[in-house]
């Protein structure tokens, strides 16, 4: 049958703050605190508490095997400074901090478990979860005079690591990535360079009046056209700077060959 419910707390003063949170998870685990003294700080309670183990006389000061007692702040002071932390009202009734070397287990000593504003059950670290729970006392935290026996319980697991924080962004000067829409379009046409043209080229190149205004529409292929070399200097410089707006076949059809004379001359 499950253990009977610890005593009720008393009631608390008007206009109390709120009860402190549980301690977290013991700074070093049960196998680190055995590791660093052999031996000790075994799990006591399989059966109850199979992830928590106690201890009342190794590494702790005072120990077990001192006479003194300890204020609530001395005893998880104590348990901290030895990676530990103080054990709850349940494993020290359950006998998780029994320790059969020390001659005080049948006397209270503190637990983290909060009866109250300021206030902790003391309960004896004994393997008698009955009679532990109901002898526990509840103690104020606050007053030097309630003193009580030092036991300290530790977990499997050490506290655990820091939440990860955001993923990390590009680095400075890494390339952005570049979106899916824009996967494969074509690449913009090169920046138009300035060609001095009279008005006999744009007329032969059929873009009469539209000098500034742009690529004009393509006119139909004409070959076999008169162009002096200064022209086709102009000619070629133009088809050159925006090789995309002018077609290959009117290059061919206007260039010269070899023997200086037009493609499309026949």
């Amino acid at each position: 049958s499950p253990p009977p419910p610890l005593p009720p707390p008393p009631a608390p003063p008007p206009n109390s703050p709120p009860p402190p949170s549980p301690p977290s998870p013991s700074t070093s685990s049960c196998f680190a605190l055995r590791e660093a003294a052999p031996g000790t700080w075994p799990i006591r309670a399989p059966e109850s508490f199979p992830y928590s183990c106690g201890e009342g006389d190794a590494g702790l000061a005072p120990s077990c095997l001192d006479s003194g007692r300890v204020t609530f702040a001395e005893a998880t002071d104590a348990c901290a400074a030895a990676g530990a932390r103080l054990c709850s009202a349940f494993e020290l009734a359950a006998g998780v901090a029994q320790d059969p070397d020390c001659p005080d287990n049948d006397q209270l000593a503190w637990s983290r478990s909060a009866c109250g504003p300021g206030l902790y059950y003391t309960v004896k670290a004994q393997n008698d979860t009955f009679a532990s729970i109901d002898e526990s006392q509840c103690r104020s935290e606050g007053d030097d005079r309630n003193r009580a026996r030092l036991r300290c319980c530790a977990d499997i697991l050490e506290s655990p690591p820091p939440p990860p924080g955001p993923p990390p962004g590009p680095q400075p000067g890494a390339a952005l990535p570049t979106p899916a829409s824009q996967a494969g379009a074509r690449p913009a046409p090169p920046a138009e360079t300035s060609v001095d043209l009279d008005e006999t080229d744009l007329a032969n190149l059929g873009g009469e009046g539209q000098s500034g205004a742009g690529p004009a529409a393509q006119p139909p292929l004409e070959t076999g056209v008169d162009l002096s070399a200064e022209d086709l200097a102009n000619l070629n410089a133009a088809e050159d700077a925006a090789p995309d707006y002018y077609p290959a076949a009117r290059r061919e059809a206007v260039r010269p060959d070899a023997d200086g004379s037009a493609a499309g001359d026949a």
